[in-house]
């Protein structure tokens, strides 16, 4: 007899309900529940940017900003797993650049984080604007190497400008050394962008 997925027997109404009410034991559910999936996403989606130690303090960030702001739920607009991985997008990306306000930062745009596909969430929903990405994310990985690699994949990551000062700690090297690097891993990527026709096809040299 086939074992039964015990995440179907999960009610997020409920447990939102719960938990809006400072119900501790249905944090505990949800994160029984729900937290390695968080964890899995983070380690997906940052890997090349967190090491361990960062993905479990960013978990932590986003469980804290999940708890508290559950009060924000609505469980109209997508499933609480998807609403809790896009926190934790939130918390890590903010990591990455340095900030702090993660820790108590209301969610900007509430309807833009509840799309769940397949339990996991589509981050970018536009298949052109996904596919040049992930382009970018190709290029990336097979055309760099090393430190551009490293200061690459952490702007891709942000969307921008990642933490110098973490960067440079975690490479051992300045913050004039990082900020060249990024200049020149930017002026790659924006070379390689331009290489890409109108039909989506890239061009790499």
């Amino acid at each position: 007899m086939p074992e039964q997925d015990p995440l179907a027997q999960i009610d997020d109404e409920d447990l939102a309900l719960r938990m809006m009410e400072g119900e501790e034991g249905a944090l505990r559910a949800a994160l029984k529940a729900y937290g390695p999936k968080v964890k899995g996403f983070l380690r997906k989606q940052f890997g090349d940017q967190l090491d361990q130690s960062e993905v479990d303090y960013v978990f932590q960030q986003a469980l804290i900003n999940f708890w508290s702001k559950i009060s924000t739920y609505d469980t109209d607009k997508g499933s609480l797993r998807g609403w809790w991985i896009r926190i934790a997008r939130n918390a890590a990306i903010s990591h990455l650049r340095g900030e702090e306000k993660h820790k108590s930062e209301v969610l900007e745009d509430p309807a833009d984080y509840y799309n769940d596909t397949c339990g996991d969430v589509e981050l970018v929903k536009d298949s052109a604007e996904k596919k040049r990405l992930e382009r970018v994310h190709q290029f990336i990985h097979n055309k760099l190497v090393g430190d551009e690699r490293t200061v690459a994949l952490n702007c891709f990551a942000v969307g921008g400008d990642p933490d110098i000062v973490r960067l440079a700690a975690k490479l051992g090297k300045s913050r004039a050394y990082v900020d060249t690097v990024k200049s020149k891993v930017k002026k790659k990527i924006v070379e390689f962008v331009v290489s890409v026709d109108g039909n989506g096809r890239g061009k790499e040299k």
